[in-house]
């Protein structure tokens, strides 16, 4: 659609994705109710597009609702999609925004109960340039199913305010380039059921 177009008017029309081109970010649609004829390739309207860019694609056969340019389909923008009794929204409930993928991947956060719930299907991966901080006002859990690892290229610090404790069922290994220190201020415990190793240059235990 160009940016000088002279048509005047535009109307709102209810229709379904007919084709969609993810490289282009368009879509045609089709109207139900102009006897399902197809619009030629339209934009789909993002929140934003140059210094801040959003992206969200469209399926085939989606619920959207477009403004179209004068009375023909040649010229409009596909502002938004919709609900409808074929897909309803996940929650329905107001104090919740959700997203919820094809895959059964969610990002939920409850603002009542104050509740951010991410449950992924596969891999997540979190990369910073900077810092990465993590902290907790009360207890902090972190479990794996299968291995953990935690390295360092320089210094692996581990402490508590009370007692520190590292468990194993099995191997136990604490390893680092340069550095390891295990400290508290109250009782330390390093346990295993089978081997405990440490590896370091230097180990400093206090």
């Amino acid at each position: 659609m160009s940016e000088g177009s002279k048509e005047a008017g535009s109307h709102g029309r209810f229709g379904y994705v007919s084709d969609y081109d993810q490289q282009r970010h368009m879509a045609r649609i089709q109207f139900p109710d102009k006897e399902n004829l197809v619009s030629a390739w339209i934009p789909v309207a993002v929140p934003n597009s140059k210094k801040n860019r959003d992206e969200c694609h469209l399926d085939i056969g989606e619920h959207v609702y477009c403004a179209m340019m004068g009375n023909g389909l040649e010229s409009g923008v596909v502002l938004c999609a919709l609900f409808d009794d074929k897909n309803k929204p996940p929650e329905g409930n107001a104090d919740i925004r959700k997203t919820t993928y094809d895959d059964g991947t969610e990002v939920l956060y409850d603002r009542k109960n104050k509740l951010l719930k991410i449950e992924c299907q596969g891999d997540i991966e979190i990369h910073a340039k900077g810092h990465i901080i993590m902290k907790s006002d009360e207890d902090t859990d972190i479990s794996a199913g299968k291995n953990a690892t935690l390295s360092a290229g320089d210094d692996a610090l581990v402490s508590a305010g009370d007692d520190a404790m590292l468990v194993g069922g099995d191997d136990a290994i604490v390893s680092a380039g340069d550095d390891v220190s295990i400290g508290s201020s109250g009782g330390a415990s390093i346990s295993s059921i089978g081997p405990l190793a440490y590896r370091a240059p230097r180990i400093d235990m206090n």
